[in-house]
């Protein structure tokens, strides 16, 4: 099999149909197009949604359980309005392509069905246009925002050391620990803090940092001598840190973190949503391209064309140029 010469042969059948048609076969190939882009973008929004929650993946950002929340939040909310435009691409992809084989009007005499069908995808493609227009508003104030204020965004990074101290904490929330341990913790409330300077701090975790970034030595509080030690400090005993099998613990509170962050580096989390916000805006750049490609380049039956009045209020004025029949 030719690969070239199979996508020469769709390029002609995708030509062919687009010109010999009825127009409004080319409404649905636009949302056909539409549909599997964000098919493909729920997906893998769905998977960066749960290597963020499971916290497994994404160690090395600093940044509070507020801005956790925050950006979770705002994944969701951008997941549950793709999929509403999903839905709604699917229907009128598949009701167009039904209704380009032949007539409109024709067809609208044929039956209740066929005239509910009909007034859906007159009006319909409204709806999806203020969803997807909210959308973008969404997306574009976020990469605006990513940029303007990144350390909401976690865009500090900690060095391997703290990265040490980062994957205790979670494994000492979650239980995975061989000792028992007087620090009480809920998982699904404080897994978020294990990130924060401020909670490394005050429940004493950077003792269970990397003595050095680039220690060969292991710290891990699923060592029980490690877990041991760790959790008579939190009882306020002494503990020998020089001891041979905590001595790739660091074993000490600095005052403050300022000294464990690597400036010369992004986190590993703000990068992703870097690549998450910055994908999205360009599929929604070129869908709205060839959204007015279609649009500029067709006319319509006159059955479900809407032209302008000058009575229309704001909200119509503004939707107008997201819809295909105005």
């Amino acid at each position: 099999m030719n690969p070239f010469g199979f996508i020469v042969r769709k390029i002609e059948s995708l030509r062919f149909r687009w010109y010999r048609r009825r127009y409004l076969w080319r409404a649905s190939y636009f949302y056909s197009v539409l549909s599997w882009a964000l098919v493909i973008g729920i997906i893998l929004t769905f998977t960066f949604h749960y290597l963020l929650t499971n916290f497994k993946f994404f160690m090395s950002y600093c940044c509070s359980s507020r801005s956790i929340r925050m950006i979770t939040w705002y994944i969701a909310i951008e997941m549950f309005m793709t999929g509403i435009i999903l839905m709604m691409a699917i229907f009128l992809a598949r009701v167009c392509n039904m209704f380009s084989n032949y007539i409109i009007s024709e067809s609208m005499s044929t039956g209740r069905m066929m005239t509910l069908l009909g007034c859906s995808v007159k009006w319909m493609p409204w709806f999806l246009s203020f969803v997807f227009l909210l959308t973008i508003l969404i997306h574009t104030g976020s990469l605006i925002w990513i940029f303007v204020n990144s350390q909401q965004w976690c865009a500090n990074r900690y060095n391997d050391a703290v990265v040490n101290a980062v994957k205790n904490c979670r494994a000492i929330i979650k239980g995975s620990i061989p000792c028992q341990m007087s620090f009480k913790s809920g998982l699904h409330k404080e897994i978020r803090e294990c990130n924060s300077p401020t909670y490394l701090l005050n429940k004493r975790l950077m003792l269970v940092a990397l003595a050095n970034k680039k220690s060969s030595l292991p710290c891990s509080i699923e060592d029980p001598a490690v877990c041991t030690a760790f959790n008579d400090s939190l009882l306020g005993k002494a503990v020998d840190w020089t001891k041979p099998e905590l001595k790739g613990c660091l074993g000490k509170l600095p005052k403050t973190l300022d000294d464990y962050i690597d400036t010369r580096s992004l986190s590993d989390l703000y990068k992703y949503l870097l690549l998450y916000d910055i994908t999205w805006a360009v599929v929604y750049f070129l869908m709205i391209c060839f959204f007015y490609l279609m649009k500029h380049t067709t006319e319509f039956d006159a059955i479900i064309y809407q032209p302008f009045h000058q009575s229309e209020n704001i909200l119509i004025k503004i939707m107008r140029p997201m819809t295909p029949w105005s």
